[in-house]
């Protein structure tokens, strides 16, 4: 299940410095809020929103802290946004 786009404060990838202004959430109906993580949908960087909704890399020590649902998670949509771009 996809939710609707949400607009967000406009924050570059720290990765690849592509302008990111909106989030859809892939398992859920809500907005992202600060610690939400998401994945640039140009380069797909894993990023983490902070407390002003602006998106920050995230360090490989707090990948290897996620519970292992949630990183099969982040694994499947970047695995999904790879594909997309070999289509292209």
């Amino acid at each position: 299940m996809v939710g609707p786009v949400s607009r967000t404060p406009l924050s570059p990838c720290p990765v690849c410095d592509t302008q990111i202004d909106a989030a859809t959430a892939a398992f859920s109906m809500q907005s992202p809020n600060p610690g939400d993580f998401s994945i640039c949908v140009e380069c797909g960087a894993v990023l983490r929103y902070d407390g002003e909704l602006q998106l920050r890399w995230v360090s490989w020590e707090e990948l290897e802290a996620l519970p292992l649902e949630l990183f099969r998670e982040i694994a499947i949509a970047q695995q999904a946004l790879f594909q997309l771009h070999r289509k292209r």
